[in-house]
Formats: C-alpha cells, structure tokens, sequence
C-alpha cells in the first residue's frame, strides 16, 4: 500500500520509517563523547526534517469529515513525536558547546521545535482531536525550553551581548503559549493525579520569569504562580478523598468551578468513538511503548 493512502496503520507506518534517525539520535546523545561534532548535528537535523517532508498532505475533502480528522490527528502526531527529537538533540548540543556562534543556531532550532509542538498541541485541542489530559509528549520540555530561551534572552541583553532577540510582545506571546500548557497539566493531575511536580516546576519558572519580564507585576506573578499550586493541592486532596469515600470527583470537589472543569472534562471525550478508534488502529501490541509513552492509556476500554 502506498504511503501516500490513508490507512489504519499510516502512523505506525511513518513513525517507523523514521526510526533509522531516532535511533541514531538516542545513540548520539547517551554516548560518551565528549566532544560532540557539530556537522553530526546538523545531518541528523537534517534527516528528521527529511521524515517530517515525507509525512504526506492527505488532502481529503472536509466532506468525508472523518478521514479528515483521522489525517490531521496522525500529521500532527508525528510532528510532535520528530520535533521533540530536533529539541533533545540540540539540547545535548548546547551543554557542551564552547562556540557563540553555534550554540545560537542550536537555540534557534530549540525555540523553534518548541514551539511548533505547543502548536501542534493547542492544534489537536482546538479541533477536540486529543483531550487535553493525553497531552504528554515533549509538553513541559518544549515549555521549559521556552522559557528558558526567553531567560537567557534577557540576561544577554543585560551583559550587552548579541543573540537571539525576542522582543517584549513576543515574550508575552510565548509565555501565554506557556501558560496555555499549564492548563493542559492541571486537567491532567484533575484526572490521573498526574504531573504535579511537573506542573509545579513549571508554574514557578512562569512565575518568576513573569516577575523579570515585567518587574511592576513581580509580587502579582509570585502570587500567582503560588495560588496555581494551592489550586492544585486543593483539588488533589478532594480527589484522594473522593477516592476513599467511592464518590465521584464531582462530588467531593468543594470548589464551583472545579467541580465545573471536571464534569466538562468527563463528559467531552470519554464516549468518544473517534478517539478509541484512533487510539487501537495506532497502537497495538506491538507499539506498547508508544502508549506508555504518549500516556494514551486512560482512554483504552
């Protein structure tokens, strides 16, 4: 069957085809060199671009509304899964490297990977492809990537140094793309009670770089970012509690909204005939690894 056909097995099909460089890409970063050769990097990134060109345009008829959804959830998958292997490998790049001028086109391509798996996420939410408690992949290293970048943008500005320039509404726009992903983790912990020190780690990053963004609202961010976490604690311990007392999450929520969220949350995707589809036509048996490591699980009757 071409690879051009839509079929039930074209994620598995693509992600395959792309297991040559995600392989070399993984031997390349837990290897012991201790000098890493950029022309390695750059072919690498190189063959992930090829297989991210390769992924096919499934231009079908918005009629045939299904197959349309199926190809825009597979399309966007894989750029999640190729992209967050151009973020890992100019990572390791970057912590090693002594050269400026290198080490800014690594930032760039990290910026950049970053942000197109946020896109990617915000893209399948929108559209009710992917609920957004299954969001898992690359999410908070993108995030923290992202911020980290905005970071190291300020403190070269600061020592007068050229680098990458992000100008103060760019920064504000980043760091609402970031926040957008705090809301995705705290649907995530409401159902799984999953990601919380993630979503901690996160939320102060936020908050403390908020504070040197903008230092009027410094106070303001810091007790945002404090309030999120108590937010979250809140909502933990009714969970736990609820789980004890065999109730629902619902009704052992004290807080409206809160209680609000989850009922939204249930009652959006879990009837979802679309989803089960997707998820057991992509990932059977032999692609285990593949639910683990998107956290699909949640979703399997």
């Amino acid at each position: 069957m071409p690879i051009a056909t839509l079929t039930n097995t074209s994620f598995q099909a693509l992600l395959y085809r792309s297991l040559p460089v995600r392989l070399k890409i993984c031997a390349f970063i837990n290897g012991c060199c201790e000098e890493v050769d950029f022309d390695k990097v750059l072919e690498l990134e190189e063959e992930l671009g090829q297989a991210l060109r390769d992924i096919p345009a499934w231009d079908i008829p918005q009629a045939d509304s299904r197959q349309h959804r199926i190809a825009t959830y597979i399309k966007n998958m894989l750029g999640i899964v190729l992209h967050q292997y151009i973020l890992l490998l100019h990572f390791h790049f970057l912590v090693r490297t002594t050269s400026f001028s290198k080490s800014l086109i690594c930032r760039r391509a990290r910026l950049e990977a970053s942000t197109k798996i946020l896109g990617y996420y915000q893209r399948l939410i929108k559209e009710e492809m992917l609920p957004e408690q299954a969001c898992r992949t690359g999410l908070t290293l993108s995030a923290l990537s992202i911020c980290l970048e905005i970071y190291l943008n300020l403190e070269s500005r600061a020592c007068d140094q050229s680098t990458i320039t992000i100008f103060p509404q760019i920064s504000a726009f980043l760091i609402e793309h970031v926040e957008k992903v705090l809301d995705i983790l705290e649907k995530r912990i409401s159902l799984t009670l999953n990601g919380l020190n993630e979503y901690c780690i996160l939320s102060m990053t936020v908050g403390l770089l908020k504070g040197r963004l903008w230092p009027v609202l410094a106070t303001e961010s810091d007790k945002e970012a404090g309030e999120r976490v108590i937010k979250l604690c809140r909502l933990m311990q009714a969970r736990k509690a609820a789980i004890r007392q065999n109730q629902p999450l619902s009704e052992g929520c004290d807080d409206g909204q809160l209680r609000g969220n989850q009922l939204s949350i249930e009652g959006n995707y879990i009837g979802s005939d679309i989803m089960t589809d997707l998820i057991n036509s992509m990932l059977p048996q032999d692609l285990e690894f593949m639910n683990e490591n998107l956290d699909l699980s949640f979703f399997h009757a």
